[in-house]
């Protein structure tokens, strides 16, 4: 192979190189906003693992608890670029979360 062929493939092979490094930048400087949580819970009373002493009685509206949960909840913003209130909820609208409905009893 003569040397204009050597050139030829080395500028092949840095315009490839080149496009990968483009795409990758393009894919790490997208800005992405996005809200993710996780929940922890734990068994206080019932069940096999009962974290209450057997003394402890716990009575809600008069009727004994024989289940009872504690249950932790973290939001974070896994995104790049920050949540910002006006861009995703009108000013007079309260921030809430909703959790399904679970029967007490």
């Amino acid at each position: 192979m003569s040397f204009d062929s050597w050139i030829g493939i080395l500028g092949a092979l840095a315009g490839l190189i080149g496009i990968g490094v483009a795409v990758y930048a393009f894919v790490k400087t997208k800005q992405t906003t996005a809200l993710s949580y996780a929940v922890q819970s734990t068994e206080l009373l019932g069940g096999n693992r009962n974290v209450l002493p057997g003394e402890v009685d716990v009575i809600f509206d008069g009727e004994q608890i024989s289940n009872l949960f504690k249950l932790n909840y973290g939001f974070w913003n896994t995104g790049n670029t920050p949540i910002v209130r006006r861009q995703h909820l009108p000013e007079d609208m309260p921030i809430t979360v909703q959790f399904d409905e679970i029967p007490c009893f």
